[in-house]
């Protein structure tokens, strides 16, 4: 089983995006469904770390970033199969330019 770090970067990422959609989108339960998306996915990547697609951009690839699509947003993560570790990266809204932000 593969244990899920969550980088300060990604963490603020997450934290920002949650804060959006409760404070200026007033959407407590875009937060919900985003948490148990969220959630969900980080127990698949204990079980399965290459469970969801390897990221298409040459530069992205080569450093062995994946991703995971979550509706509207998306996270970045690696796999270290040494250290069974899978090293969730940032997040991004879907409609970011998070290849340049990476």
């Amino acid at each position: 089983m593969f244990k899920v770090v969550v980088t300060e970067s990604a963490e603020r990422d997450y934290r920002e995006i949650l804060e959006y959609l409760a404070d200026v989108l007033r959407n407590p339960q875009a937060v919900e469904n985003l948490k148990a998306q969220v959630h969900r996915s980080f127990e698949v990547l204990t079980e399965n770390p290459f469970g969801f697609v390897g990221c298409v951009d040459g530069r992205l690839a080569s450093m062995g970033y994946r991703k995971c699509a979550l509706r509207d947003y998306l996270f970045i993560y690696r796999v270290d199969e040494n250290a069974e570790t899978v090293y969730v990266i940032r997040f991004f809204h879907h409609l970011q330019d998070y290849i340049s932000k990476l």
